[in-house]
């Protein structure tokens, strides 16, 4: 009888701790549909990049994600986020909206809207995730943030690094003669170098832009994994 009395004890105890520590995932983590939002805000296109929707216009009308209808309420946000590539959802039409989004992931949007080069050079690195937290690393947005991939991204971290990502040098890029090399760098202000940041650029170091027909992409090899 006593040792019954233990284990339904000790799955109380079990589940009480279980239903805790989902209640702190919840209150501590951003979801993806938010911190789209809040990208969009922090690089100034607050839904003034894309043109009205047209209902004429099926590109425009539509939600570019099958998991994101027109009327939820971060569609406008995420669409805007999708046609300047800082996202792609799973290349098959779903983007999760609701579920929350990990550090790697979080990075990878920060990265690309450092610059469309920001993107090329993670996507040279390895691609996704680490070429991305190793431009991360390059350009110091992530200096002395501990943190492991698969993790969910607090609420704190990502406050760190999209307060850094405004003052964080944007990535640029030459060739290098000889060997015919692309050489990345910082625009950091230093050793002749120019300074660029977000907060400088806004959305301009983005690597499309809308010309009141169509949308023009400026960078003829960007690549995203």
């Amino acid at each position: 009888m006593i040792k019954k009395l233990m284990i339904c004890l000790l799955i109380i105890i079990l589940l009480t701790s279980s239903l805790t520590f989902a209640q702190n995932i919840d209150n501590n983590t951003v979801t993806r549909a938010e911190f789209s939002k809040i990208i969009v805000e922090l690089i100034g296109l607050a839904g003034n990049m894309l043109p009205p929707r047209d209902p004429a216009n099926l590109l425009w009308w539509q939600s570019q994600f099958d998991d994101v209808p027109d009327d939820h309420w971060a569609s406008r946000y995420i669409d805007e986020l999708f046609f300047v590539m800082a996202i792609r959802g799973n290349g098959e039409g779903i983007f999760r909206p609701d579920d929350a989004i990990l550090i790697e992931e979080a990075i990878t949007i920060l990265v690309r809207v450092l610059g469309s080069n920001g993107g090329l050079f993670a996507h040279r690195q390895s691609g996704y995730p680490f070429g991305y937290i190793y431009v991360a690393e390059f350009s110091g947005l992530t200096d002395g943030l501990g943190f492991g991939i698969g993790e969910y991204a607090t609420k704190g971290l990502l406050q760190k690094l999209v307060n850094r990502a405004l003052d964080t040098p944007l990535i640029d890029r030459r060739w290098i003669y000889p060997p015919g090399e692309l050489y990345f760098f910082l625009a950091d202000g230093l050793d002749g170098r120019f300074l660029s940041t977000l907060r400088m650029e806004a959305w301009n170091n983005l690597p499309v832009y809308f010309d009141g027909t169509d949308w023009i992409l400026l960078e003829d090899d960007y690549e995203i994994d």
